[in-house]
């Protein structure tokens, strides 16, 4: 999907004012991702305007709401249900690990002074994420300043991709294993689980 940009101090980020389509290789979804003016998915609001209280989710792409409709994402839900009052920002980025984010809270999001930050943890893969990166500078405090991701880059066309695919398949030392977990994981929600 052509919507993302390589970051300064994180690896990708979202490109902003593009549209493209996540679509599932089995149908399971098709729905349109419009990335605002500041490289949300999110509305194309002004999001230093006054509101009794700011609320900032930060995640990776269970927060971005990876392969639902903008209006079916758990920040645009809590959003409808808090009411007009609250400033819901949904900053969500798919492949984000916490040290990511982090980065990209500092850098971007801690001007707006939000009254709360949620994060988004996705048990799945989010720690173990961290492993696949690496802290090419760190801060005073001995945390990332900037991050470098082993696992995935943005290509030439502004699509996220991961990098060795075809070795990681190649040079499997358990193929049969491999390939019986690619099968479950496209096709069993109870495997993933």
């Amino acid at each position: 999907t052509p919507m993302f940009q390589k970051g300064d101090n994180i690896p990708w980020q979202l490109k902003p004012l593009t549209e493209s389509r996540q679509r599932d290789i089995f149908g399971e979804y098709d729905v349109l991702v419009k990335i605002n003016s500041i490289g949300l998915r999110d509305t194309d609001y002004n999001i230093k305007s006054n509101y009794s209280m700011k609320i900032l989710f930060l995640g990776d792409s269970m927060t971005f709401g990876y392969g639902v409709e903008k209006e079916q994402s758990y920040p645009e839900i809590l959003e409808k249900l808090i009411g007009k009052d609250y400033n819901v920002i949904n900053s969500g980025v798919g492949g984000y690990s916490p040290d990511v984010e982090y980065i990209y809270l500092k850098e971007k999001w801690l001007e707006l002074n939000p009254d709360i930050i949620i994060l988004g943890l996705y048990v799945g893969n989010d720690i173990t994420d961290i492993g696949f990166n690496d802290w090419v500078k760190l801060d005073e405090k001995n945390l990332p300043k900037k991050i470098i991701s082993n696992q995935y880059y943005v290509d030439d066309q502004n699509r996220m991709r991961t990098k060795g695919d075809e070795n990681v398949i190649k040079n499997n030392p358990f193929p049969f294993l491999y390939n019986i977990n690619i099968f479950l994981s496209y096709r069993s929600h109870m495997y993933i689980f």
